[in-house]
């Protein structure tokens, strides 16, 4: 995975954060209380979100003042990200809002793109699902209807894809699809991305704190043994 782009807001101290042309090894230096650590912890928060929902996200975090601006009791973080897989270009956009009583997803789209062209977009899958379900009153004729919709929407889409292109999409819409099966407002709490491995590298962020004064310490007590 190469990342193009990358756009954070909202998260404590970040108003808005943009990076481009991004390095596969990239180092952040500044004083103290620039926002490194915040930025870090930006992508770990995503990572979760992806992974686990965000209920669970937040409560790895502790709570949603360990994630937003003190000054504010609410608030909304987002994400854009471009990156490419094997020479498709992936945008996806998050927006998550955050609040004591509920936090949810309140947007997300993926839109997929090869040699220029997009050959796949969440939003116009969600669009024809949407019209699919409201034509429709019986829940059986809801649940057949959508899952024919999306066979015939994931493979008249995947015409000039190579297949981890046909994973990522057929992951992204049938994600879309069950959210519309067990909530016509969507599941807020989950990505659409949780289910799918080809995403795995958004999933799989890590953090590793270093301690500069345990390791002072630490030498301090080895040159000067009692």
């Amino acid at each position: 995975m190469k990342i193009n782009y990358l756009e954070i807001k909202g998260f404590k101290s970040i108003q808005n954060v943009e990076l481009k042309d991004v390095s596969p090894f990239m180092v952040l230096a500044g004083a103290n209380g620039t926002g490194k650590s915040n930025f870090v912890d930006a992508l770990a928060f995503l990572s979760k979100v992806i992974d686990m929902g965000v209920s669970k996200a937040v409560s790895e975090f502790g709570s949603i003042e360990n994630l937003i601006s003190p000054k504010h009791k609410a608030g909304d973080i987002s994400y854009k990200i471009e990156f490419e897989i094997e020479e498709q270009v992936y945008q996806y956009e998050i927006s998550i809002f955050l609040n004591n009583l509920i936090s949810r997803i309140s947007s997300e789209s993926l839109k997929i793109l090869k040699d220029g062209q997009i050959i796949f977009d969440s939003d116009k899958v969600r669009e024809k699902l949407e019209v699919n379900q409201e034509s429709n009153t019986s829940g059986d004729l809801i649940g057949a209807g959508l899952l024919g919709a999306l066979g015939g929407l994931i493979w008249s889409d995947l015409k000039d894809s190579d297949q981890i292109g046909k994973d990522i999409i057929n992951g992204v819409a049938i994600g879309i699809g069950l959210k519309l099966l067990t909530d016509k407002k969507y599941s807020s709490d989950d990505s659409f991305l949780r289910q799918n491995k080809e995403f795995q590298g958004l999933k799989n962020v890590k953090i590793f704190r270093i301690d500069p004064f345990t390791i002072k310490n630490r030498r301090s007590t080895a040159n000067n043994p009692r």
